[in-house]
């Protein structure tokens, strides 16, 4: 039966987005983004694009939907893998600039599966992450967080809301907490986008009180939008001077949550988490305590000094959470954890700077993580209960640098239970890169189908991907029920068709419910079809059905489809292979009918059965011709060579003639079908003699000879000589024995004729001789052959004589070949060399002359072989490898012997010197170091050069033979050592006795506060370094003894000098003294002055204040805030006047104290805060 398979495909989604595998981390197949505007002043490049894959390889595509001039990229990405895609080409195309205008910038990406996805600005002065969040970044009402905390550092670089739009026509109204560059607080305005455009708001200035925390923003379509906090300055964290950006991408209304966990970071001070409301009245509790209550719109701000906090509202607000590291401080969105989070998250380590994962798990499954496939990188123990949760929530902050690849793939994983994860990028000195890469939207489910118009008789199989706790309740029609991640329905009737329900839990969390309508249409009948009876191999044919239909389906036995869209099925050229059951399914209305299955015979066409061997006799004989197989219902007919034609089904021919040979045909029919001809040639032969064509005689070491004959035929060849002929017709003479041998050739002819001829087989005489070998001066030798009765001759011409006399001396050292030579029938010649030797050579090299303490040395023979001695007996090996040491002082006799006939002997005189004296004494002046070193040595007049050394763990100093007083200057132990050449070129050295050890010089280093001393400064306090009671401390100005002690107090006035140098000199209890000195001038340096008090009542006296700085300040900020911590002052200009007015001039500040605080920075970037009290009276 042909049926179709319906399948409804449920899954477990966050939000809009589903991932086929489950909840894992912020995978979406679509991301909308626009990218803020950062400062290049400060650092603003490179722009990356970041990816990574779980299961599946992944095709991405980015592009500008509203700017078609930007090169639409595409990336491919393998399973478990990450790809960055560099934008910086198209910085100017995407950063989010000119702001208050419309904008073609923003960023469209898809992806055929799910993947995860982060913008980074990878400066190493101001860098930052931003994770793309899919559909859970995509809404109509969003409130917008920002830090109040600290001020931005440059005027360029201001707080920044970004929008992007995923349709056309989308009208966006925004109400501003703050004012904005050309909008005022609190005044809504209205922008239109199309899908891709972009629109950029500023804060109108750096101050983080004028940051735009809680602006209101509402859309007609879903739009997705960027906060940035560019150049954020750390000045509460000390030192004081980072800057760094800060931001993310929004989340809105529709994703907050009313359940947060921080974890903090490594900030130099505790980190801040900004709670922001969505509904009036909201009550804030911090580890389960009610600290506050906020409006929509509103922020608060809690001080996180402790490692983790849990946060808890009465209604949906958004959390942001600002950390770093030192003073260099990033942000992140918190993500929900009530009913969101991953089973899995992929991300990608930027740099190689520190890295931090911050995990949020529920309580028990802290121990379920694997990292990479890796069960030991984050274990149960790593995490700690978050305090308020009552046990039921873990965190863990884990240093990751050691385990998480830069550039590579990254996977967390937890086996039971959904968990979230920040990443923390970066350092004290490089900046933060903060983002939370797992899932911030709550469970629902979604419902697909491929087709919802089935028919009856089909299958209906609904899926839904597995979801770890997840249930699945199916209700329908007819009162159904199903669950489970898999449900079937069929064969289906018309009655399956209607509404269709899937809802569960996953938890404790509900899932929302998806429904789908399924319709349900009748199935048609069994169509009919036109029968064939059979057909032979070649025919044409068609296939015909009288029934009506939309569509025909014709498929083979295997249900392959051959034919569709017609009642007839045409084909030509029938094979036995078409043969077999057909069937047809018509198509009415959509459905299928049932199939009408049908046979289809084809004939196989058979070639006649005769043997094709071609057939020889000898004419006269007879022949006889039938087929190979009998075939029941065939026909024959034969073709002769004269012809004739018989139906006869054998032919037979009693006695054959000349007329009867050539081809006889064999033809018919089987089965009603033509048969194939078959053929056989037949052929006669007459019976004529063979000649054989031999040699009358072949010498016994002749090469093998081919016999011939004249026959057309093949024959056998048979000898008397047994093994010296083959069956192929070749002789072998010295496989037979000598004399008369008969030779016999039979012919393959069918009439087998005979031929018989006689070979005589001569024997051939041996003239072997053998090789001769003597050496240079032997004299003449007589050469013996093997058989007498031939002549001899050699290649040194009259050297040799033809009856076998060889002269040494006429021929000369070398080879020569000689040559025996016996006459006669069958001639044989023998060849050999005779090699005459030259006496050997025996000379050989070795150094004439070496010190005692020289290397053994390889004396060098010319020809190898012979053997040594000498008269220092063991001096030298059967080698030739000479020893002085074993030698001695003196002279020796070596000698070298080539045994043998021509060997001969070499002798040669070796010299051995004696080493020469290099003892030595030295003295020295004291104990400690620096110190005079003098060393000493006999005289030697054989001496021509020496050197002095020194050495202490590994550190060596050399000098030469005149520089015998030299200094040491740094503390520890030495070895002294003399070293000398003689006029033998002979060295010796000689090491003293004992080390030389130097004590190290006690330490006067000291401090000074001021630690730059200027002329607004009265004394100045210096402090020794160390603190030994046994040394001793003394002080002095320009060599003017002060006093002594580890501590001096030094009056500026008294020392009447702009510039003098203070010196510490330190003696310890071996009498080791050092001086450290400093020199002090007394210049304005980065200082400021600051009146305590004054009288703003216009009388002209002390009616203003402000802040006196010296001449080097180049940069100057100066807070004022009355003592409820309000501020009531601020300027950048030192110039500038405070009056006593507040917020500008609207009201006086009314008589009491205040505390201000002042930054001061010069040309150098040296950093200086100043902070005290003012008292103000009227």
């Amino acid at each position: 039966m042909t049926s179709r398979v319906f399948r409804l495909l449920t899954s477990l989604c966050l939000s809009l987005a589903c991932s086929f595998q489950g909840a894992f981390g912020q995978l979406d197949t679509e991301f909308w983004f626009v990218a803020p505007e950062v400062w290049d002043g400060h650092g603003d490049d490179p722009i990356l694009l970041r990816f990574s894959t779980l299961g599946d390889a992944a095709q991405i595509t980015v592009e500008q939907p509203a700017n078609l001039a930007f090169p639409i990229q595409t990336l491919n990405i393998p399973a478990n893998g990450t790809q960055t895609l560099d934008l910086t080409p198209w910085l100017v195309d995407i950063e989010n600039i000119p702001f208050n205008t419309v904008l073609d910038r923003g960023l469209h990406i898809t992806s055929d599966v799910p993947v995860t996805a982060y913008y980074e600005i990878n400066n190493n002065l101001n860098p930052d992450i931003f994770s793309l969040k899919g559909s859970s970044a995509l809404g109509v009402e969003f409130y917008v967080p920002f830090q109040n905390y600290l001020d931005n550092f440059y005027t360029q670089s201001k707080a920044a809301i970004d929008i992007v739009a995923t349709e056309d026509n989308t009208e966006i109204t925004v109400v501003p907490t703050a004012a904005l560059e050309g909008y005022p607080a609190g005044t809504p305005f209205t922008i239109a986008l199309d899908m891709g455009e972009t629109y950029a708001l500023r804060a109108v200035n750096a101050q983080a009180a004028n940051h735009p925390a809680g602006t209101y923003i509402t859309s007609t379509a879903p739009i997705a939008i960027t906060m940035s906090d560019d150049s954020v300055l750390g000045s509460a964290y000390p030192p004081g001077n980072c800057q760094d950006i800060l931001g993310d991408q929004a989340i809105p209304v529709s994703i907050a949550g009313t359940e947060y966990i921080a974890v903090k970071g490594n900030l130099n001070g505790p980190d801040k988490v900004f709670i922001l409301g969505t509904e009036d009245n909201t009550a804030i509790s911090i580890n389960g305590t009610n600290v506050w209550t906020v409006d929509a719109g509103e922020t608060y701000a809690h001080t996180l000094s402790a490692p983790a906090a849990f946060y808890e509202t009465s209604a949906p607000a958004v959390a942001l959470h600002m950390t770093g590291f030192g003073c260099e401080v990033g942000g992140a969105i918190l993500p929900p954890i009530a009913c969101t989070g991953s089973s899995e998250v992929a991300f990608v380590r930027s740099s190689n700077d520190f890295i931090g994962m911050k995990i949020i798990v529920p309580a028990g499954a802290e121990g379920d993580f694997t990292f990479n496939g890796n069960t030991g990188n984050v274990n149960a123990v790593n995490f700690s209960d978050v305090p308020g949760t009552g046990g039921e929530w873990m965190y863990a902050n884990i240093t990751a640098t050691g385990f998480v690849p830069t550039g590579g793939p990254s996977r967390l994983v937890n086996e039971t239970a959904k968990f979230h994860l920040g990443i923390v990028n970066g350092g004290a000195s490089s900046g933060t890169r903060y983002g939370y890469f797992s899932d911030f939207a709550n469970y629902q489910h979604l419902t697909f189908a491929s087709n919802d118009q089935l028919c009856a008789g089909e299958i209906a199989q609904l899926f839904a991907s597995p979801i770890l706790d997840a249930t699945y309740e199916w209700t329908g029609p007819n009162g159904f029920e199903a669950g489970g991640e898999e449900v079937t329905l069929g064969p289906l009737t018309v009655a399956d068709a209607g509404l269709y329900i899937v809802s569960g839990m996953a938890g404790e969390c509900e899932i929302l419910p998806d429904t789908l309508e399924l319709f349900v249409a009748p199935q048609p009948p069994a169509p009919d079809v036109v029968p064939i009876d059979f057909l032979c191999e070649g025919d044409d044919w068609s296939f015909t059905t009288m029934t009506a239909a939309d569509n025909w389906i014709w498929e083979d036995a295997a249900g392959t489809l051959i034919f569709t869209g017609d009642s007839t099925a045409s084909y030509s050229d029938a094979d036995p292979s078409d043969a077999g059951e057909y069937t047809l399914v018509v198509e009415i209305e959509s459905c299928l009918s049932e199939p009408t299955s049908f046979e289809l015979v084809v004939q196989e066409t058979v070639q006649a059965p005769l043997d094709a061997e071609p057939i020889e006799i000898c004419e006269g004989s007879s022949l006889t011709l039938e087929p190979g197989e009998v075939l029941t219902d065939a026909a024959w007919e034969w073709n002769l060579p004269n012809g004739d034609t018989t139906t006869a089904g054998a032919l037979f021919i009693a006695t054959t003639d000349a007329a009867d040979a050539g081809t006889y045909t064999l033809s018919g029919t089987n089965n009603g079908c033509p048969m194939l001809p078959a053929e056989v040639e037949v052929s006669l032969s007459s019976p004529t003699p063979v000649e054989v064509i031999a040699p009358d005689f072949l010498c016994n070491d002749a090469t093998a000879v081919q016999l011939t004959t004249d026959d057309a035929y093949n024959g056998n060849w048979i000898a008397t000589c047994a093994s010296c002929m083959s069956t192929s017709g070749q002789l072998t003479p010295s496989d037979a024995s000598p004399g008369d041998i008969y030779i016999t050739y039979t012919s393959d002819n069918p009439c087998a004729q005979t031929t018989t001829v006689e070979v005589e087989i001569v024997m051939v005489p041996n003239a072997a001789i053998e090789n001769q070998s003597h050496c240079e001066g032997s004299g003449e030798v007589v050469l013996v052959p093997a058989t007498l009765g031939g002549n001899w001759t050699a290649e040194c011409g009259d050297c040799c004589t033809l009856d076998g006399v060889f002269d040494t001396q006429e021929a000369g050292t070398g080879s020569w070949e000689l040559n025996y030579t016996i006459d006669g029938t069958c001639p044989s010649t023998g060849t050999a060399t005779f090699t005459v030797t030259a006496n050997t050579s025996s000379a050989f090299a070795l150094i004439p002359e070496f010190c005692l303490d020289h290397d053994p040395d390889f004396a060098e023979a010319e020809e190898p072989g012979g053997d040594w001695s000498a008269t220092c007996t063991t001096c030298i090996s059967s080698m030739g490898e000479f020893s002085p040491e074993t030698a001695g002082p003196g002279m020796h006799t070596i000698s070298y012997t080539l045994p043998g006939v021509c060997g001969t002997s070499t002798d040669a005189t070796v010299t051995v010197f004696a080493l020469p004296n290099a003892d030595f004494t030295y003295t020295t002046a004291g104990g400690c170091a620096p110190a005079v070193i003098e060393c000493t040595s006999p005289l030697n007049p054989s001496i021509v050069d020496c050197q002095w050394t020194y050495n202490t763990n590994g550190v060596e100093a050399s000098l030469g033979c005149e520089e015998n007083i030299f200094v040491i200057e740094n503390p520890g132990c030495y070895l002294m050592s003399h070293t000398v050449l003689d006029n033998n070129s002979c060295t010796s050295t000689a090491a003293a006795p004992e080390l030389l050890c130097l004590s190290a010089p006690p330490s006067s280093a000291f401090t000074m506060s001021p630690a730059q001393p200027s002329v607004f400064d009265a004394q100045i306090d210096a402090w020794a370094t160390d603190s030994i009671s046994t040394y001793t401390y003394s002080w002095n100005v320009e060599e003017i003894p002060l006093g002594q002690g580890t501590y001096q107090s030094i009056s500026i006035p008294e020392i009447g000098l702009d510039v003098f140098q203070l010196c510490l000199e330190t003696v310890d209890s071996l009498g080791c003294s050092s001086l450290s000195c400093a020199l002090i001038d007394l210049t304005e340096g980065l200082n400021a002055f600051a009146p305590t008090a004054f009288t703003p009542d216009n009388d002209g006296r002390n009616d203003a204040w402000r802040l006196y700085t010296t001449g080097s300040v180049t940069r100057f900020e100066l807070r004022i805030y009355d003592r409820w911590g309000d501020l009531v002052f601020a300027s950048m200009n030192p110039d500038l006047y405070w009056t006593g007015n507040v917020q500008g001039g609207d009201h006086f500040a009314p008589d009491g104290v205040y505390h201000y605080e002042a930054f001061l920075q010069d040309d150098a970037y040296a950093i200086k805060t100043l902070q005290g009290h003012i008292l103000l009276i009227r």
